[in-house]
């Protein structure tokens, strides 16, 4: 799981089918966007960057409102949080690690 950290604290960013869904329908299709990124187009401005850190703060579980998440974005640095958002369209695209990427001599 991603995480975005504020200050001191530290929420999850949930990337699923439903997070990617709510990404899709409210900044703009996750898989277009990220072709878009890799082909240097800037795909987030300010209000996408905090939209899409909400939808994945929302969707693991946080109560916090997206009026706070602006604030804390404001406060700590937007520029930091479009890195963060930029990160999460990335997990949203590329799936969910287990942490072990290697691959065992018989699926090679």
């Amino acid at each position: 799981m991603l995480t975005v950290i504020f200050g001191e604290n530290e929420y999850d960013l949930d990337i699923s089918w439903k997070a990617s869904k709510e990404f899709g329908s409210k900044v703009g299709d996750p898989l277009l966007l990220a072709i878009g990124a890799a082909n240097g187009e800037n795909v987030f401005d300010t209000p996408k960057t905090i939209t899409a850190i909400f939808i994945g703060m929302k969707n693991a579980g946080s109560d916090m409102q997206k009026s706070e998440v602006a604030e804390l974005c404001h406060k700590y640095g937007m520029l930091n949080y479009y890195t963060v958002a930029a990160g999460y369209l990335v997990a949203l695209v590329s799936g969910e690690s287990d942490g072990d990427d290697s691959e065992s001599d018989e699926k090679k």
